[in-house]
């Protein structure tokens, strides 16, 4: 209730609450982005017993007192200026967990995501896939849980007024290039919510947000139960228990493309706008978006929506 004029970004986050995905948001410094970030885990549905389970033990290996089982989901925020040991996990003698196990079953926050070391950022693609970091050291090997969704925020440029138009901006080309690269390539294909956020207007911040945390969770509870009857009719492994996770396989067999949204999407890969990656992201991000709109089955308007929220065609580039 405290956000006034981003009805897009906190309708893409309850969808991204609902199927577990991975968002990216872009905007300029001081718009909402740690905001939106910092109220996410309340519309997130709370942790299962066997969830719970995990979070306490992890506390416990932190060093921190666990009286009873949490049922809030962990919320991690780590400085941009952290160490790859820090963020990732590591360190001397038996590698110890980081930033991302603590964040397990619930959100890694990454603001000013671009000012992350290189390394530390691309560290950050095994387990945004796989749910699970391993350390390899001469002493020893370990396998950290680390099945998070990541929240990345950054500026559109290091000054941050590029959106704002009206040549607010002072970066360099070369500036705006290097900084843009720093959330390009691979780990850029890996977020399935890719999103733009502007300045709000005037009339927008007068008539102010008619949404509370308390409706989204209760939006997301619902349409997560959806989801997850559905899993449970499949003959998944355990690692599949959410849209996010979806198999390939079974996202090409059992969402229905009408010829025209399958021309439309083949073109968008052969513009080299949608990877093989990207486009089982879509195919995933539909389900989500059909689970929130109560539908059976992604629709063609699901999937152009799922198009939208994965930001194919990137403004800020």
């Amino acid at each position: 209730a405290d956000v006034y004029g981003q009805e897009e970004a906190i309708w893409a986050l309850e969808v991204a609450a609902v199927g577990g995905h991975h968002v990216q948001m872009v905007g300029a410094p001081g718009i909402g982005k740690s905001m939106l970030a910092q109220r996410f885990p309340g519309i997130m549905p709370e942790l299962t017993e066997k969830e719970a389970a995990e979070v306490a033990a992890i506390q416990s290996i932190r060093g921190l007192r666990v009286n009873r089982l949490p049922h809030i989901r962990p919320f991690s925020a780590p400085h941009h200026t952290c160490t790859t040991a820090a963020l990732i996990g590591g360190g001397s003698g038996i590698p110890q967990p980081g930033a991302i196990t603590f964040a397990h079953r619930g959100v890694l926050f990454c603001d000013e995501f671009p000012e992350f070391s290189s390394h530390a950022i691309q560290a950050l693609r095994e387990p945004m896939e796989t749910g699970w970091v391993q350390i390899n050291r001469a002493r020893g090997c370990v396998r950290y849980p680390a099945s998070f969704q990541l929240i990345a925020a950054a500026n559109p440029c290091r000054c941050g007024h590029r959106l704002d138009g009206n040549g607010m901006c002072t970066c360099k080309p070369r500036e705006r290039m290097i900084y843009r690269s720093k959330m390009g390539g691979p780990i850029r294909d890996r977020f399935d919510i890719r999103l733009i956020l502007r300045r709000p207007s005037k009339a927008a911040i007068a008539l102010g947000n008619r949404l509370s945390t308390k409706d989204l969770h209760a939006a997301v509870v619902q349409a997560r139960a959806r989801s997850e009857e559905r899993i449970s009719r499949e003959d998944f492994s355990e690692h599949v228990q959410s849209n996010a996770q979806l198999p390939g396989a079974w996202l090409r067999e059992n969402t229905h493309i009408s010829p025209s949204m399958e021309a439309a999407l083949e073109k968008q890969i052969a513009a080299g706008q949608l990877s093989l990656r990207g486009l089982d992201k879509v195919l995933r991000l539909s389900w989500s978006v059909a689970d929130v709109h109560g539908h059976s089955s992604p629709t063609d308007e699901d999937i152009a929506v799922a198009c939208m929220l994965r930001g194919a065609r990137e403004e800020w580039e």
